[in-house]
């Protein structure tokens, strides 16, 4: 009980401490060294402490300057890459009327909080509000800092007037309707005043840093002079102001400490981290002041965040939409070409023939309809694919069929070699595997150079080859490998995922949804398969794009597997 009311009572003394000023507990601290040395280091403590005091509230004044001056370079980048996103969308081919408004209003906020901060700055010019400050820099050989100051307090103003101008006459255009002149105009004066601008606020912050380092300097150059013209009494007055100072400067240093933390944390990106604020003395004025500010970007940054967000969902919108209909095209341009021909010879086909075509423009129709049904599955993020028809397939067959049904002129440009077994079955649904190999051979038709082969393969898993399956059904592999430029190791990993294309491809002449690698692993899984590719990523080594699937047995092997499970089961 008596350990718990003295533990009240420190707690309530270091909480009265908190909430006295700064100044105050440091000029407390030297009086009573004073008090205690002489009366000689009572007068050096005095000069100190006013020195420190003075110190203190320009180092205040300085922080809080600083913070304004970085949110003010934060909201100058914004202007410019809100102003790329509102001139975007006003030349689209289909603009947003909320989008436009919205950057407007944004826009219009970001210039009022700059000219904000830059004309309190200007107004308030730090080194004129300290008249002992600039006392103690003259003192100590750094007479130009307040007339640098200045200079650099009017560029930075000057450059923004000219950037507002430059801004102002962009609007003009776009209420004229000008659209492709304020582009122009934005590219060559509002992004070269925008960059004049902001060299000029991160020259202003770059002095107020160097002014920190100035004036400990001076501070340095005083004290140095204090201590050399009273050593003796500086040296009695520190065994005092030492065991005072332990004491009073315990929770500064912890309190100074953590808003260092904070303020570091803040410049390296990480915003989420806010200062405790204790007591009501000048640290917890300026933690306040840091805690609104680092809520201030945080605001500032989700608002970017979601421009982007907002951008970027519209591009792959409209990128989606393009792909898919170029998608569309291979399986609409198959089926018109057999129509064509019915159409164009009906006496000069025979029966087998019209048949054939007329089978080939059904299977097209029928691809088309399922490429149609799994784009619109695909939207759903959880999307599952559709239960397979299982059954015995010969793969060769399938692999014949689809390539009898290819585009001439595509199969004059690359040799096919083909290496399936005749008599090798797969248990899978036919229709999926034409899916699949489908996608397969288009793209690899798309990627390689004409007269380059492509290789079609299918073997056995090594266990079956080495006859120790025992009519039991094994695994099936089938690749297919083309000579084009390969696939960079870094995007391996990523090629099988919704919407994904390679890079190169954004800004290249082929098409495609980011959907057929994603639909062709899931069919195969569907079908108790597995699916991957391999490349090294040089160029005319190509990509290999294999894929499993489970054998069918021949209908002997059936039989003579029901018969060994027969006797087993008698004996």
């Amino acid at each position: 009980m008596k350990q718990q009311t003295q533990a009240s009572v420190s707690k309530k003394r270091s909480r009265l401490l908190i909430d006295i000023p700064i100044g105050w507990r440091l000029a407390i601290g030297f009086l009573l060294a004073a008090l205690i040395a002489s009366a000689a280091v009572g007068i050096t403590g005095s000069q100190q402490a006013q020195t420190l005091n003075v110190e203190s509230d320009f180092y205040q004044s300085l922080l809080q300057e600083n913070i304004l001056l970085s949110t003010a370079d934060s909201y100058l980048q914004l202007l410019n890459s809100t102003e790329h996103e509102l001139l975007g969308e006003l030349v689209s081919p289909h603009p947003s009327q909320e989008t436009i408004q919205t950057d407007r209003n944004a826009l219009q906020g970001l210039m009022s909080r700059y000219n904000t901060i830059l004309s309190s700055y200007t107004q308030q010019q730090l080194l004129d509000q300290h008249p002992d400050q600039v006392a103690l820099l003259s003192k100590a050989g750094y007479p130009v800092q307040v007339t640098l100051q200045r200079t650099l307090a009017a560029s930075a103003l000057r450059t923004w007037h000219i950037f507002q101008e430059a801004q102002q006459t962009v609007r003009q255009k776009i209420a004229a309707g000008l659209f492709a002149e304020a582009v122009t105009l934005e590219r060559l004066q509002v992004e070269p005043t925008n960059s004049d601008a902001l060299s000029a606020l991160r020259a202003l912050i770059h002095f107020n840093e160097e002014l920190v380092v100035t004036m400990r300097a001076a501070v340095h150059a005083t004290g140095q002079g204090l201590l050399v013209t009273i050593p003796l009494t500086a040296l009695l007055a520190f065994l005092c102001v030492g065991l005072v100072g332990i004491f009073i400067s315990r929770p500064l240093v912890r309190r100074l400490l953590q808003l260092l933390l904070v303020t570091e944390a803040a410049t390296q990106g990480q915003a989420h981290t806010r200062i405790s604020v204790i007591g009501h003395d000048e640290i917890a004025v300026v933690s306040t002041s840091v805690n609104t500010m680092l809520d201030t970007l945080a605001e500032d940054k989700a608002i970017a965040t979601a421009y982007e967000q907002e951008r970027r969902l519209s591009q792959l919108k409209d990128q989606f939409i393009l792909n898919v209909t170029h998608e569309l095209r291979t399986p609409l341009t198959e089926i018109y070409g057999y129509l064509e021909l019915l159409s164009a010879y009906p006496e000069q086909l025979d029966t087998l023939t019209r048949a054939s075509f007329i089978s080939y423009a059904m299977n097209g129709c029928n691809d088309l309809m399922a490429l149609i049904s799994t784009i619109m599955d695909a939207k759903e993020i959880n999307a599952e694919i559709a239960p397979p028809h299982l059954e015995s397939c010969s793969l060769s067959r399938l692999i014949n069929e689809l390539l009898n049904g290819w585009n001439p002129q595509e199969m004059e440009a690359h040799p096919i070699h083909r290496a399936v077994p005749e008599s090798l079955l797969v248990w899978a649904d036919q229709y999926y595997v034409r899916r699949v190999l489908r996608n397969l051979l288009s793209n690899a038709f798309k990627y390689t150079p004409a007269g380059t082969p492509i290789v079609i393969e299918a073997t056995l898993s090594e266990e079956n080859k080495a006859g120790l399956r025992q009519h039991t059904p094994g695994q099936v592999s089938i690749s297919v490998q083309d000579a084009g430029p390969g696939i960079p190791p870094g995007e391996l990993p990523l090629l099988f995922q919704k919407f994904v294309r390679l890079k190169r491809d954004l800004s290249g002449s082929v098409r495609g949804t980011g959907l057929g690698l994603y639909i062709s692993k899931q069919l195969v899984e569907a079908m108790g398969g597995q699916m991957w590719a391999e490349s090294s990523g040089v160029q005319g080594e190509g990509s290999r794009f294999c894929f499993t699937l489970p054998e069918a047995l021949a209908e002997n092997e059936v039989e003579q597997n029901r018969r060994a499970t027969a006797s087993g089961a008698i004996s």
